[in-house]
């Protein structure tokens, strides 16, 4: 189980450099000859695609071009979808149980019944032995002895 919550944190990590990729690459294609563009290098595209995906969104560089603003609203969206996953996963490690945990484990659970069976045995033996007049010798406290 350890290996597949590991395994997702590493994809979550590489989708997040795929979009952050392929939007600022979108970005800086589309923005840098924009007449009314703020993005204009590969620099800006990052800034801006990191601080869209991370919901932060200071204001200092915005698309302006429909294609842009498309890009802007698909990041915006893998962006939530990104940091819910890796907060998740954040969260799994932080809150997880101990592997060495044995009570965890099946065979460790199956050997704890095995030998608890073997004490109800005994006990029903035990029980068994006992006569009804061993059980009325115990059953008086010397309290009501004569």
């Amino acid at each position: 189980m350890q290996n597949r919550a590991e395994y997702a944190g590493l994809v979550t990590l590489l989708l997040a450099g795929v979009v952050l990729s392929t939007a600022s690459l979108i970005i800086v294609g589309v923005e840098a000859n924009a007449t009314e563009g703020n993005i204009e290098s590969g620099w800006d595209a990052f800034w801006w695609s990191f601080v869209t995906m991370t919901t932060v969104g200071y204001g200092d560089h915005f698309p302006v071009t429909v294609i842009g603003r498309i890009t802007a609203t698909v990041v915006m969206a893998m962006g939530i979808g990104i940091i819910g996953a890796l907060a998740s996963f954040l969260a799994s490690v932080l809150v997880g149980g101990d592997e060495k945990d044995e009570s965890a484990h099946p065979d460790a659970l199956v050997a704890e019944i095995e030998v608890l069976r073997a004490e109800v045995v005994s006990l029903r033996t035990a029980l068994e032995r006992l006569t009804p007049a061993t059980l009325a010798s115990d059953s008086q406290s010397p309290a009501q002895s004569p």
